[in-house]
């Protein structure tokens, strides 16, 4: 399997495309002199002219192969703290290094992602206020953290969600899952439904 990942990273590489690790530290060495940026510069004569390339050497078992790497290749190495923790210094200077938190992934996607949505621009400006974190966090506070089952700051709420607006891609998707959270208040959900399929605007319903 780890020759697997490292062929597969090699191809990668020869693409110019973007490979992220997770949990490679059995294999990271192999790309010692990718990692450090040691390129061997080639020059060829074709048809077209003089024709440059970068190569590395990767270590695939015992042996090393030299791999051609494309100007446009980028590695990205994800660790969890614990194991930033245990990583050595020399490995870690190698790289420029970013903390992505669950609160940083929710924000992208609801600055990025959910303008390209057919979803109304009204709810929209809701999903992306601080107003809506402040009820969730309202909520977690009067009920207690501990009601939530391996409960962590600045990941459980970011994290869930972000699942439950990766899953709407329209007015109908939010429609039906408030629907679906008030079985039995008959009345209310069709208040929700005439909102929603009125003129688009989810305006009325709190």
């Amino acid at each position: 399997q780890q020759i697997n990942v490292i062929s597969e990273v090699k191809w990668h590489a020869e693409l110019g495309e973007v490979v992220v690790l997770s949990q490679t530290e059995s294999i990271n060495e192999s790309f010692y002199d990718l990692f450090n940026q040691h390129f061997r510069k080639f020059e060829d004569k074709t048809d077209k002219g003089i024709e440059v390339s970068y190569h590395a050497n990767v270590a695939v078992g015992a042996h090393s192969r030299r791999c051609k790497v494309a100007l446009g290749f980028q590695c990205v190495v994800h660790m969890t703290l614990p194991e930033l923790q245990l990583a050595p210094a020399p490995f870690l200077n190698r790289f420029e290094k970013y903390r992505i938190t669950h609160a940083d992934l929710l924000d992208a996607y609801l600055h990025r992602s959910l303008p390209s949505l057919p979803l109304q621009a009204a709810l929209r400006e809701v999903l992306s206020t601080p107003r809506l974190m402040q009820h969730v966090h309202d909520f977690v506070n009067k009920v207690g953290q501990r009601s939530f089952y391996g409960f962590a700051h600045c990941q459980t709420i970011e994290s869930a969600l972000r699942w439950l607006i990766c899953s709407w891609s329209s007015a109908d998707d939010v429609a039906e899952a408030i629907a679906s959270r008030c079985e039995g208040d008959d009345e209310y959900v069709s208040s929700v439904r005439a909102e929603f399929a009125s003129d688009g605007s989810p305006s009325g319903v709190a």
